[in-house]
């Protein structure tokens, strides 16, 4: 498979590549898009991005996006520009476009999926800005994984105290989710969440002795976050046990020179 990014300026059209004839559903589409932009056309036009995405091979199928950065300057069209960018590979340009549609909305989300983005290339810094910002910003769908993405960030960026701050918030919600999540398979099992809680231990139990469960077994959807949560905080315990350590030991080493170092000058 392969994905074509298609980046024109108004001026370009005539150049930009025509789709094979299955699909000329899309060439109609695209003329007439620039039919209407022409009739708006002003002077010094701004750049007008189309984004083509297709399956190379029999039975190729397209889609046709744009994005008119001069007419709707809004979050939605910066998306756009955004994941054509990640799909064709070029991070730091998506990076650019998530950035501008981050500033245009109320809400956390978009500053989330910025962070994580400046994760994935080692940006931990600015990560934990864009998580921060985030957060403060709210209406965010996952608190607990937000709170998780800032305290990997904070781990990588060996701020080891802010980091166990963000992985204990996300820890209550997480918990939060996991008890909503309990009491929910209690009701559909017809059950009491303490009923629950004894079944799935002693079903757990059989499990791994291989004992055979002859009743329905109880499998219930929760969040993996709180797993998660917990396998953080104990990296990030051993991590800091590490640290100290080692910062122990070359103070002591240092003590030392500074030490041959003043006998040498008395002697």
């Amino acid at each position: 498979n392969e994905l074509e990014l298609i980046l024109l300026k108004v001026s370009d059209f005539i150049n930009s590549r025509k789709y094979d004839k299955k699909n000329t559903g899309i060439i109609q589409f695209r003329e007439k898009v620039l039919i209407e932009l022409n009739k708006k056309k002003k002077e010094n036009p701004p750049p007008i991005c189309f984004v083509g995405l297709g399956a190379s091979g029999s039975g190729k199928t397209s889609s046709l996006i744009y994005f008119d950065k001069g007419e709707t300057d809004d979050e939605k069209n910066w998306m756009v520009l955004a994941q054509a960018w990640f799909l064709s590979k070029y991070d730091d340009k998506a990076i650019i476009a998530l950035r501008e549609a981050a500033k245009l909305t109320d809400d956390g989300e978009l500053d989330m999926r910025l962070a994580r983005s400046l994760s994935n290339i080692g940006d931990f810094t600015g990560c934990i800005n864009s998580a921060s910002t985030g957060i403060t910003k709210g209406s965010l769908k996952r608190l607990d994984e937000s709170y998780i993405t800032k305290g990997m960030c904070e781990f990588e960026a060996a701020k080891y105290e802010d980091s166990k701050d963000s992985f204990a918030k996300a820890k209550i919600d997480a918990d939060r989710r996991n008890d909503i999540a309990l009491q929910e398979c209690a009701d559909t099992e017809n059950l009491t969440l303490d009923a629950l809680m004894v079944k799935m231990e002693t079903q757990k139990a059989f499990l791994e002795m291989g004992k055979e469960i002859e009743e329905k077994v109880i499998r219930c959807q929760l969040p993996s976050s709180v797993k998660t949560v917990e396998n953080w905080s104990k990296f990030l315990e051993k991590e800091v046990e590490r640290v100290t350590l080692l910062q122990t030991q070359i103070a002591a080493i240092e003590a030392q020179l500074a030490s041959g170092e003043s006998q040498a000058l008395t002697f």
